[in-house]
């Protein structure tokens, strides 16, 4: 193995147990306004977006802030809504197109309504082990007469899996299904407000999950509307699916969070300084954090030489603790590989099978955080002797 080659720390473990999450549903942020195209997520990478155009509208496919959100009609989801925005405008012609229209379900009209379904694996392929992220509007800026006003309508979001019965677009079958939790309301017009001065277009929401299995997953949609003998149907405007990286870092010595025990900063994204002089030391992942068929593992780089070290596990993430020369950013219950000897060089790498741990004993669906310790007994900069690269907390699926 050559000085150039990476440290990668690949840990293919097998699962010690823990309690498996509920597979593929849906964990939900809070409900944000919608304002303008920059709120349009590009985290991780574009998977597919979907634009729910009208009957009188036409095949609409607006591209807003780089995604485009192909033009759309859900399996059942006849009746449709156009001119939502009410002569408002986001000062982006495409982002007003995105919240313009709307697809509702064609059965009979509730308050609350059935739950309108969307089978989101049917739209593109889901991988197993991979953490997704979608996001959903909801618009309609219409007042309506005054007792069954447009733009007081709510479309609650949920998710769920298994076989789905529909008709007309909603779930029939509901008691079958494994649902998930229910996010906040989106509200059709948070400020009643159309035309010159609006600023707030409807509202949004973000969720998470990771695809365990291969059974449907369903998006589901459900409207109210707070008065008691309004009627509607369940509308949707549009929403995106992106694919998340596996892991996420976090704990760094470059001065956005605690500072270094000696004023050693390191570079953006990287560990504390160390002897190398160029910075830090950084922990990488890569591959697919799953327990019964885990391809996922750490990349080291940095490390001034060659020099022993090995891998933290914990349950917790921690603000930072000093020592040595770094920061300890994993606590709770926690374990350690064994030892490993880097190569020669500050960007050396070795590979082995089998960290001396499992990948997660705190079990599916649980944040497992690692990081990378290794000794800098010559010349450190604070004189600790050891060190510590940033934080990687991975999401373990089943």
């Amino acid at each position: 193995m050559n000085r150039t080659q990476l440290l990668r720390l690949s840990l293919t473990l097998a699962a010690l147990g823990g309690q498996q999450a509920s597979a593929d549903l849906i964990t939900w942020s809070a409900v944000q306004d919608a304002t303008g195209p920059a709120e349009v997520s590009q985290t991780g990478t574009l998977v597919t977006a979907k634009n729910c155009w009208s009957s009188a509208g036409g095949f609409v496919s607006p591209t807003v802030n780089g995604v485009t959100f192909d033009a759309f009609a859900p399996l059942g989801w006849n009746s449709a809504g156009w001119a939502l925005m009410a002569g408002s405008t986001s000062g982006d012609p495409s982002y007003d197109s995105m919240l313009d229209d709307a697809r509702a379900t064609s059965g009979s009209l509730g308050n609350p309504t059935g739950w309108g379904a969307v089978q989101l694996d049917t739209l593109a392929p889901l991988t197993i082990g991979t953490q997704y992220e979608i996001q959903v509007w909801f618009c309609d800026q219409r007042p309506g007469v005054p007792t069954n006003k447009l733009n007081d309508r709510v479309m609650n979001c949920s998710s769920a899996t298994g076989a789905a019965t529909l008709s007309a677009g909603e779930v029939t079958n509901l008691g079958a299904l494994t649902q998930g939790p229910t996010a906040g309301g989106l509200d059709a017009d948070p400020n009643n407000m159309a035309g010159a001065g609006d600023t707030i277009f409807g509202q949004y929401v973000i969720g998470t999950f990771t695809r365990t299995t291969n059974d449907p997953l369903w998006l589901l949609i459900q409207g109210t509307h707070p008065l008691p003998t309004n009627v509607l149907s369940s509308h949707l405007n549009s929403f995106q699916l992106r694919e998340l990286p596996s892991y996420t870092t976090y704990c760094f010595g470059d001065g956005s969070g605690l500072g270094c025990p000696c004023g050693n900063l390191g570079g953006a994204g990287e560990g504390c300084a160390n002897s190398a002089g160029a910075g830090g030391a950084t922990l990488s992942g890569g591959g697919i954090a799953l327990l019964s068929n885990d391809t996922f593992s750490l990349t080291v780089n940095g490390v001034p030489g060659s020099k022993p070290g090995l891998v933290l596990r914990g349950a917790n993430q921690t603000a930072g603790a000093l020592a040595g020369d770094g920061l300890l950013c994993t606590g709770g219950s926690t374990a350690r590989s064994q030892v490993q000897i880097t190569m020669a060089g500050s960007t050396v790498f070795t590979t082995f099978q089998g960290a001396g741990f499992g990948a997660s004993s705190y079990g599916a669906g649980v944040p497992t955080n690692y990081q990378f310790w290794y000794r800098d007994p010559v010349a450190s900069p604070c004189g600790g002797g050891f060190n510590f690269t940033n934080g990687v907390s991975v999401v373990w699926a089943p």
